[in-house]
């Protein structure tokens, strides 16, 4: 079996915003499918003991030898609800899952339980509270993206989602309803991709050079009537079936690439 020296795969430090007394620091560890939290406020010699244990984690009990059901596959940015937001305090995940244990993806909201220095209070299950989709074991075609990609929750309650294998951002409401979407139409290099590593919403304020544009509400199209203008109305004559594709691959350390572009050009 191939051997990799990456067993944590460790992605998106979030610090703890959510209130001035709370100086913690949240790791999300994809490949044991666990999040993390540490103490922040601590001096590097006191980190390096028994101060600087975990605080807790959540996801995946059988990666410290417990039992119980794994609730979290290959995650990533788990971050803390800020204040100000809708579910303030509680924590946002994207929940990768895997092609072979769980081919499907979606965004949970943790309510974490009161945790606190003692090693028994670390592995204290968490309650979702939320999820997109909301169904469980739905199908791969909502939503699946098992490396990279991440949520933002928004002041108006609804949540952005980067599915960034597919190059794939939307908005979701609080029941679950698209009300934005918005997929990356760039392709490029040798792997022809167009994979979007997160996306956030920023504030029109950030930008005060350009002048806020005014937001209108598009009405709802009726899939079972609209079609693109142009587009064939008659009935179908004939049906090609496409035995296989381009297989993709998935890896760990995927969500790093390297200059392929570059190391091509230097061949030639």
């Amino acid at each position: 079996m191939p051997v990799t020296t990456d067993t944590h795969h460790a992605r998106a430090l979030c610090g703890g915003i959510i209130a001035a007394d709370l100086d913690q620091i949240v790791i999300s560890v994809r490949n044991t499918s666990e999040i993390w939290i540490i103490d922040h406020d601590l001096a590097s010699e006191e980190a390096a003991g028994e101060a600087g244990d975990l605080l807790y984690r959540f996801g995946n009990p059988a990666a410290y030898g417990a039992s119980g059901s794994q609730e979290l596959v290959h995650q990533h940015d788990a971050e803390w609800i800020a204040d100000g937001l809708p579910g303030a305090g509680n924590m946002l995940v994207f929940d990768n899952g895997n092609p072979k244990t769980r081919p499907y993806s979606r965004v949970v909201e943790l309510d974490l339980p009161s945790y606190g220095a003692s090693p028994s209070s670390k592995v204290l299950p968490a309650q979702i509270v939320w999820q997109y989709p909301n169904e469980q074991g739905v199908s791969r075609d909502v939503l699946f993206a098992d490396h990279i990609s991440g949520a933002q929750r928004l002041e108006s309650g609804n949540t952005l989602i980067c599915s960034g294998v597919e190059g794939r951002f939307f908005e979701v409401s609080p029941t679950g309803d698209i009300v934005w979407e918005y997929v990356n139409p760039y392709k490029g290099g040798e792997r022809n991709m167009k994979m979007i590593y997160r996306a956030y919403r920023l504030p029109y304020e950030w930008v005060p050079q350009v002048a806020k544009p005014e937001e209108r509400p598009i009405p709802r199209l009726d899939n079972s009537k609209f079609r693109v203008p142009g587009s064939f109305h008659g009935r179908t004559r004939k049906v090609t079936t496409v035995k296989t594709g381009h297989k993709f691959v998935s890896d760990a350390q995927f969500c790093v690439l390297p200059d392929l572009d570059g190391e091509k050009s230097k061949r030639k």
